[in-house]
């Protein structure tokens, strides 16, 4: 008896989520808002602030998803959860958002 035939590349993980335009939308709110809005004075810092986590509060848990293999049953919950437990950690400890920054920075990302 011959195992099963794995699944071509493209089969083991799903993208089309990342071709929503919703994604693209708060992507690009991400991008714009982190790198041409935040500490220019155009607009205030608590809306540049919320904009930035509604941004990636959509953005991160749909592209960690999509990182994950189709054949990981919950990975959308899986990624949502993960993705909500490092914003909160970050948001209610400094020692965790310190680690973060750290291993961010590790990762060369500012």
């Amino acid at each position: 008896m011959t195992p099963p035939a794995r699944p071509p590349r493209a089969k083991r993980f799903d993208l089309t989520p990342l071709t929503h335009p919703l994604w693209w939308a708060a992507l690009g709110l991400l991008v714009v808002n982190d790198d041409m809005l935040k500490g220019r004075g155009i607009v205030p810092g608590w809306l540049t602030g919320k904009l930035s986590d509604f941004a990636f509060l959509i953005v991160a848990p749909v592209l960690f998803a999509a990182m994950l293999p189709l054949a990981l049953r919950g990975r959308r919950v899986l990624a949502t959860v993960a993705v909500v437990a490092v914003y909160t950690a970050a948001d209610l400890s400094r020692a965790a958002s310190d680690a973060i920054v750290a291993a961010a920075a590790h990762l060369g990302l500012r």
